[in-house]
């Protein structure tokens, strides 16, 4: 019986130790240990910086007020926990990382979070912080999820459920951002993706997006900073006034590979229904863009600036695919297709540099392929305009048209759009009426033709005599 009671005194003993209910304090300045049980908020819970909050297993931190919130200044890092309200018909203020802090969250679940007495109204919110936030659920939030105002944030499997208008995950300005994040969901009805908007005065450094897409509003990189997408991204606009906007000395990286290409277009890929987002513009800014497509549009915009282009597409639109104004504009092995108006429009002292690039259906006769005024200078040699014979006025009327009386050349033009050619190109040269003699040269042939990958074969021959003759 003895034993029994020891027993039975012990068994009690445990189970208040593991279980327990405690109110968390207004201030945490050192290393505090919630763990299975239900804790309690009475208003606000402020982790001082150098002092850490640590929620295991099975701990819920349970926020008695509409607007109590637990702010971290100094780090957080919760395992299997639960953040909720008091009840099912109230809300609580949410997670508040300030600037410098660290947040960690593992299966993680926040319930019911967001006050109205600050915005944005969201579950969790980190200014100049460093997230990493992994398998977690953010259910019923007042308005947007995840909020990161600048900082470090990784983010994997995470799930968020929000209502029409929302972010799950929104990405907006406030310090640098550098962004690592895999398979995140949005489920509900608002944004989809990883939601991108407003103003960036700090480098944004977009270093992985595995599996997740961006979705962009209205966004201004200015203040010298730095855009920098990786290979394989998708960025998508979400609305007709959607654009990526770059000035006061901004840089635009996006730099994709043959395998991994980046996207840039409306977030619904509404096929064959182009001015479905606003485009790109530089204005006293440059653009840096290897193997990047571009889709459905209304155009693209250099003032003032430098774009350089590399394994480009700029698709489907019904403005200029470029409008370079006072800006210098180069592109190689790049293409202009689907234009309904011009596809590149050069004027007031713009400069121009083009090769290998093809210009394809930007419905001919009627607009210019091609369009410089008399102020710039453009190099456009060696370019495929959908015809063996050259643009109009060189080729026949009915070829992609150059409209242009500036200092501007474009032949030689290729034969063939670069890559395809299978068979030798045959060009036919008609020579004076015979018998014909004459010391002076008949035809002249200069340049290099390549293939990108070795000099190509160029043989002569005359049709009366069967010998091919190479120089």
């Amino acid at each position: 019986m003895k034993t029994l009671i020891i027993c039975t005194a012990m068994l009690a003993s445990l189970l208040i130790s593991t279980v327990r209910a405690d109110m968390i304090p207004d201030i945490i300045s050192t290393t505090a240990v919630y763990d299975v049980g239900v804790h309690t908020v009475a208003l606000n819970t402020v982790v001082l910086p150098g002092a850490e909050l640590r929620l295991t297993a099975g701990a819920t931190v349970m926020f008695m007020t509409a607007t109590s919130r637990l702010v971290v200044s100094g780090a957080l890092h919760a395992v299997s926990a639960t953040l909720t309200a008091q009840s099912l018909v109230t809300r609580w203020g949410g997670i508040v990382v300030s600037d410098g802090a660290t947040a960690q969250l593992y299966q993680c679940t926040l319930e019911r979070a967001g006050a109205f007495d600050m915005e944005p109204v969201t579950a969790y919110r980190a200014h100049c912080a460093n997230s990493v936030i992994s398998n977690c659920y953010a259910t019923d939030s007042a308005r947007n999820a995840f909020v990161f105002e600048g900082g470090n944030a990784v983010l994997w499997d995470n799930h968020a459920t929000v209502t029409s208008g929302n972010a799950a995950f929104w990405i907006k300005g406030g310090g640098k951002v550098v962004w690592r994040s895999t398979h995140n969901t949005m489920n509900g009805t608002g944004f989809p993706g990883i939601y991108v908007d407003g103003l960036f005065t700090d480098d944004v450094e977009f270093r992985t997006l595995d599996g997740d897409r961006l979705y962009c509003n209205s966004v201004i990189i200015s203040n010298g900073a730095r855009i920098v997408f990786p290979a394989g991204a998708f960025v998508g606009f979400g609305f007709v006034n959607s654009q990526l906007e770059l000035h006061d000395g901004a840089r635009m990286e996006a730099i994709g590979t043959p395998g991994a290409p980046i996207v840039f277009t409306d977030y619904a890929e509404a096929t064959n229904q182009p001015n479905r987002w606003a485009g790109l513009h530089f204005a006293n800014a440059t653009g840096i863009l290897t193997y990047v497509t571009t889709q459905r549009a209304i155009g693209h915009t250099v003032s003032d600036g430098v774009l350089t282009l590399s394994n480009v597409c700029m698709l489907g639109r019904s403005g200029s695919a470029i409008a370079a104004n006072r800006a210098v504009v180069t592109a190689y092995q790049s293409e202009f297709s689907g234009c309904v108006g011009r596809a590149v429009t050069i004027t007031n002292f713009s400069t121009a540099f083009f090769r290998e690039c093809i210009f394809r259906s930007n419905n001919p006769p009627y607009a210019a392929s091609f369009y410089s005024d008399l102020s710039t200078r453009a190099d456009v040699r060696f370019c495929w305009w959908n015809a063996a014979d050259g643009p109009y006025p060189f080729g026949a009327y009915g070829n992609e048209l150059v409209n242009t009386n500036a200092d501007a050349v474009f032949f030689p033009w290729l034969l063939a759009a670069p890559g395809s050619q299978t068979n030798p190109p045959y060009v036919k040269i008609t020579s004076q009426t015979e018998p014909f003699s004459t010391p002076a040269a008949q035809v002249i042939i200069q340049g290099i033709a390549t293939d990108a990958t070795r000099v190509v074969r160029l043989a002569l021959r005359n049709d009366r005599c069967p010998i091919t003759h190479e120089p």
